[in-house]
């Protein structure tokens, strides 16, 4: 009987400590939208969808994992450093319509920036980088938006040297607390971009 009764109270203590180690259960917070922003989330709602669906039809791997709002930030990052028909070929893929890249960049900002404090039970980082091929300049406007609005580390990096893969995994090996310490297997010298989201 001694036996069962501390085993008891050990279960007890043993519970009581877990519950303390748990966060106050905070009041659902809720991301306050404009009318245009609320666009925004129709026009990523149907990009998800269609993404999930070319995902499906074209990928032969029974197991993969993949983010629509993750292709939706890193477009809207390319976005910001595209020209006239190519902007205009990643907008149309987006769905975002007339909107203008400053009001597509202030809900992207919104999101990356309140969507973390949303819920104190449940921990969200989102992270984003740039890794340009150090043969080609990265304009300081481009690098300035994406640092700004989406946290976004840019930088060049020469795609020559045999420790750029390790940079690039390093940063993934970071932003996801060691969840996924290799990203790639290795840089080529002739790619022109990489481009990462820790989500």
């Amino acid at each position: 009987m001694k036996k069962c009764m501390i085993l008891t109270l050990g279960l007890l203590a043993l519970l009581t400590a877990c519950q303390e180690d748990r966060p106050e259960i905070q009041p659902r917070k809720d991301i306050v939208l404009t009318k245009s922003e609320e666009t925004f989330v129709e026009a990523n709602t149907e990009f998800a969808f269609r993404f999930f669906r070319q995902v499906y039809q074209s990928e032969e791997e029974s197991n993969l994992f993949v983010s629509p709002m993750s292709a939706s930030f890193l477009l809207s990052m390319v976005a910001n450093g595209a020209a006239e028909n190519t902007r205009q070929e990643i907008v149309d893929v987006l769905g975002i319509g007339t909107e203008t890249m400053d009001a597509l960049n202030e809900y992207n900002r919104k999101l990356i920036t309140e969507l973390p404090t949303l819920d104190n039970r449940t921990q969200i980082g989102i992270a984003n980088s740039i890794w340009v091929n150090q043969d080609y300049a990265v304009l300081p406007t481009f690098a300035d938006i994406n640092r700004d609005m989406y946290d976004a580390t840019v930088q060049n990096l020469d795609f020559g040297n045999a420790g750029a893969v390790d940079i690039i995994n390093g940063w993934c090996n970071e932003h996801t607390q060691g969840m996924i310490p290799q990203i790639i297997k290795e840089v080529k010298e002739t790619n022109l971009v990489y481009l990462l989201n820790a989500l």
